[in-house]
């Protein structure tokens, strides 16, 4: 661990985050509360398994690790990088920062993103996400359901499962394939030299839903827009 960070007075508040009985039983490092300085240079984690529950950060972080990697309540402003970590679990935290994933598997629940998030070759789970801001992802496999997105999303030759989803923004995939399920659109999806799968889909008057030499299916749409 590298960089200035401010520790509070450990105290077990696990029971605060069901999601936390039986996740990282035994830890390598647990970190309660830590408060990451702006400016301060990069906190790193390169090994073992690390939990971190609630904090804030202001500066950057980056996780390498193959080990497990939890966090719980955390606020970030900064920047978060994941890198080859192969078991990512975030629960209930906002990101008001930038999150960088390459090469890693990772789990976001119940969480808010007002930051941008990107990446390529991971697995990314996406549950119960209030999303505000900018998400992108390049070769990578993508699953999201219970999501209000307000923010710009791009898939580019990536495979993506949406379910239960609020659409307010735009929504664009590029050579890839995604199934939409049970979806309330009223921004814009727009599809190029992709395979689109639509069921249940409510499009508003005022949205679009372009497809361009490519593949859609659609089951049970009611269409009001375009």
């Amino acid at each position: 661990l590298n960089g200035r960070v401010q520790m509070y007075n450990p105290v077990d508040d696990s029971t605060a985050y069901p999601d936390a009985e039986g996740s990282n039983d035994l830890p390598d490092i647990r970190i309660f509360k830590p408060f990451v300085l702006e400016g301060a240079p990069a906190s790193s984690f390169v090994a073992g398994a690390i939990q971190v529950i609630e904090g804030t950060s202001y500066g950057g972080m980056s996780f390498s690790t193959y080990g497990s990697v939890t966090v719980f309540g955390f606020l970030n402003y900064g920047s978060v990088t994941l890198n080859n970590s192969q078991a990512v679990d975030v629960y209930e935290t906002e990101n008001y920062g930038t999150i960088s994933i390459a090469n890693a598997k990772a789990s976001i629940v119940r969480s808010n993103n007002f930051g941008d998030v990107h990446g390529s070759s991971g697995t990314i789970y996406l549950i119960d996400i209030h999303n505000s801001a900018s998400v992108s992802f390049r070769y990578s496999t993508l699953a999201m359901a219970n999501i209000v997105n307000e923010g710009a999303v791009n898939w580019t030759r990536s495979a993506c499962y949406m379910s239960n989803v609020v659409n307010r923004a735009s929504v664009r995939f590029q050579y890839g394939e995604t199934t939409m399920e049970d979806i309330v659109n009223e921004g814009d999806v727009e599809s190029y030299y992709a395979t689109v799968h639509l069921k249940n889909v409510t499009n508003s008057a005022s949205s679009a839903v372009t497809v361009r030499s490519g593949e859609a299916t659609m089951v049970d749409i009611i269409n009001w827009g375009s």
